[in-house]
């Protein structure tokens, strides 16, 4: 007695069949993941009558066995001086749980300086310079004691602002004593 196995066969090749197209349509082959991810940006702003008020309270935090150290809070008030934003927003994806995040050159600047100012090394700790890093909800602030920070007004709205400087090796991001080192020379616009 024969059988005949022939339904049987394409009854696999046809379940094989639409499992392939099956799998292969579920698949992404777009390379582009704009639709998931934000692109990083750098915004360079100025704004007048400002003040930065830093906490004294500061914390500390054991990490690898090292206890580490930074100024917990601060915030930005009505006053009379110039205050210069270098803001660095990272790229941010909707798969990604570790992307994103955002950091602050803060850099506050006398009134009086009308035209143009410049500081260099100890002289910047007068612009209360700082680094705000932001990321998963830690945000340190780091120090900026070491550089040169200068600037041009070029109109009612704009000034030209050179940044060459060093901050503090403390908080999180940089915990192994790295220190993080800004270079920018751009134009910051008056945020209205």
């Amino acid at each position: 007695m024969t059988r005949v196995m022939k339904p049987i066969k394409y009854s696999c090749f046809f379940f094989l069949l639409i499992l392939s197209v099956f799998l292969f349509s579920s698949c992404n082959t777009d390379d582009d993941d704009s639709g998931n991810c934000t692109d990083s940006k750098q915004e360079y702003i100025w704004t007048q009558n400002q003040s930065i008020e830093l906490e004294t309270k500061v914390d500390s935090i054991v990490m690898n066995d090292s206890v580490l150290f930074f100024i917990s809070e601060y915030s930005i008030t009505d006053g009379e001086d110039n205050l210069f934003n270098f803001k660095t927003t990272a790229e941010s994806c909707r798969d990604i749980a570790d992307s994103g995040g955002t950091s602050d050159l803060f850099i506050l600047v006398p009134a009086d300086s009308t035209e143009s100012f410049s500081y260099r090394d100890q002289e910047i700790l007068q612009t209360s310079a700082f680094l705000q890093i932001s990321a998963f909800g830690v945000v340190p602030l780091h120090s900026v004691e070491e550089g040169t920070i200068s600037g041009v007004k070029l109109d009612e709205d704009s000034w030209r602002v050179s940044i060459d400087v060093v901050t503090s090796p403390l908080g999180f991001a940089d915990y192994e004593g790295q220190p993080e080192r800004i270079v920018v020379e751009e134009i910051f616009f008056r945020e209205l």
